[in-house]
């Protein structure tokens, strides 16, 4: 389980509100490192670091999970971190604010965090914000 800081709650409000300014991008603001972002944001602990400037598109994005991570989807790699760490899965019925959550986005699952009584997830123009009953699977954090 990662260890989160002692002033974790400010700091993922704080990363929302710069999230909020941010449009979705491949490589940069993409569920995996917008999920990241969040995460670092409350530990310090980057796990999209190996993945940071190395693709731009969809299918760069894939190719990285396959390259880098040895993976075909994103419910494999977070299988695959939530094994490494390991991660403690709950049910999403009972994810805190902060969790990682595997959520049926938009446009297919996303990685996304639990914000309060929501998900947090990026969006086309800044942060959407989808119901907790969008979350297929969650890990305390």
């Amino acid at each position: 389980m990662t260890r989160r800081l002692p002033d974790w709650r400010d700091r993922l409000d704080a990363e929302i509100q710069r999230k909020a300014l941010c449009a979705f991008a491949w490589g940069l603001n993409d569920c995996c490192l917008f999920a990241c972002d969040l995460v670092r944001a409350m530990t310090g602990r980057d796990y999209a670091e190996a993945f940071r400037g190395r693709y731009s598109t969809p299918i760069g994005a894939a190719r990285a999970l396959r390259n880098v991570a040895g993976v075909s989807s994103l419910p494999d790699l977070v299988d695959k971190l939530a094994a490494q760490e390991p991660w403690e899965e709950i049910s999403p019925d009972v994810a805190a604010s902060g969790d990682w959550t595997l959520a049926a986005g938009t446009h297919g699952p996303t990685l996304a965090v639990r914000y309060g009584r929501l998900i947090a997830t990026p969006g086309l123009s800044g942060v959407e914000l989808l119901p907790a009953s969008r979350a297929l699977r969650a890990w305390i954090l």
